[in-house]
């Protein structure tokens, strides 16, 4: 059944893609370093450090729309653990008219993370480099230097440092009729 994913994956990525053909060569080990996913609907995502490191986080969220957002109609959207902005930029754009409050807080995901919102022109968006819990206390967070998007306050292999949390309160979710979370926070959930 691996051949039937990749087949689907393939052909999501030639349907939504504007540069498929890349994208589609890296995945296949082929010498091409693409820096961007560049949606048909006229949506960039950039990364760097490769696209092994950012393929799950861009091609679930914006490519094969696994979260189902746009089948959804929010006024408010949640993204806790926004990486580079895969999932928030992708629903700030299919829903103009809805605020997207994503939770980012690895420094250089958070970095590219409004890259990608600037690159979009969106404005929708607003990204708080903070860690959330349910009660806003200090927690430890260990970064994960091979893999960014994969910083954890669990499964600490290095040295992690305290850091200040939020909780989910915070957000003023009582102003919104309708409301659209993602939750990706390696663990945390």
């Amino acid at each position: 059944m691996v051949w039937l994913r990749r087949a689907k994956t393939l052909l999501l990525t030639m349907r939504h893609c504007r540069n498929w053909l890349p994208l589609v060569a890296n995945r296949a080990g082929l010498p091409c370093r693409p820096s961007q996913v560049a949606r048909r609907d006229g949506l960039v995502l950039a990364f760097s450090g490769g696209l092994r490191c950012h393929w799950g986080q861009i091609f679930e969220a914006a490519v094969a729309d696994v979260y189902e957002v746009t089948s959804a109609v929010p006024e408010l959207i949640l993204d806790v653990g926004g990486n580079i902005g895969g999932f928030s930029c992708f629903a700030a754009w299919m829903h103009r008219g809805a605020r997207v409050h994503a939770f980012e807080p690895q420094a250089d995901e958070a970095a590219a993370f409004r890259a990608n919102v600037e690159r979009n022109g969106l404005t929708n968006v607003i990204l708080h480099e903070t860690l959330v819990t349910r009660d806003g206390r200090e927690v430890t967070f260990y970064e994960n230097p091979a893999n960014r998007g994969a910083s954890s306050m669990f499964f600490g292999e290095a040295s992690g440092r305290k850091r200040g949390s939020v909780s989910l309160d915070w957000v003023p979710l009582s102003t919104a009729r309708s409301l659209f979370v993602k939750l990706d926070c390696e663990g945390s959930e």
